[in-house]
């Protein structure tokens, strides 16, 4: 699995002209990608974020406080979950109550935050990878991510998503100015239903 996620580490750099001897170096651009998947028999969303260790770093830095090395800080699993708490984000519209009257309506929220459970990261020189899921997904309700990772860190990141879901593949860009998105899990995975 190692070599799988550096490949796409150098389909990644090719992709945006990054010379390969410079992954580990500054990189020019800013970006990461992360893949998500609809797992119907548990009724999660598996995700897969690959970033920049520099980035990383950098992020978890100001956060902390401290300068921070991703092979010698302590806690490091708990520091990254917290961290993703604080810049990714995922709800649904909230569930409609039948008979209720006009005052219950207007307090009933917009939307209803998803938990995240991490499950762990890989990270080396040249990439880094974050691994969690989203829990609770109603597979018949649309989702709202929200993917900030970055963006107080720099101007021209874009945090890139591919979503696997049923059948069909969406693909979307997270920017300052679009933190936001929004889509249906899709039909073909609503066939399967989540076991309880």
């Amino acid at each position: 699995m190692n070599s799988a996620r550096f490949l796409l580490g150098l389909m990644i750099a090719a992709a945006f002209g990054l010379p390969i001897a410079n992954l580990n170096a500054a990189h020019p651009y800013h970006v990461s990608l992360t893949e998500i998947e609809w797992n119907p028999d548990t009724g999660r969303i598996e995700v897969a974020m690959w970033v920049w260790p520099a980035d990383l770093e950098k992020a978890l830095a100001k956060k902390l406080g401290h300068p921070v090395d991703l092979d010698t800080e302590k806690d490091l699993d708990k520091k990254l979950a917290d961290l993703l708490a604080d810049h990714f984000s995922a709800s649904q519209p909230a569930p409609k109550k039948e008979n209720v009257n006009a005052k219950s309506k207007a307090k009933r929220p917009a939307a209803t935050p998803r938990s995240l459970r991490w499950v762990g990261h890989e990270a080396d020189l040249k990439q880094a990878w974050l691994y969690f899921e989203i829990k609770d997904v109603d597979p018949k309700s649309p989702l709202t991510l929200s993917n900030r990772l970055f963006f107080d860190l720099n101007e021209d990141q874009l945090n890139q998503l591919n979503a696997k879901l049923g059948a069909t593949t969406e693909r979307m860009t997270f920017t300052s100015s679009a933190p936001s998105q929004q889509f249906k899990i899709g039909e073909r995975s609503r066939d399967r239903r989540p076991q309880s």
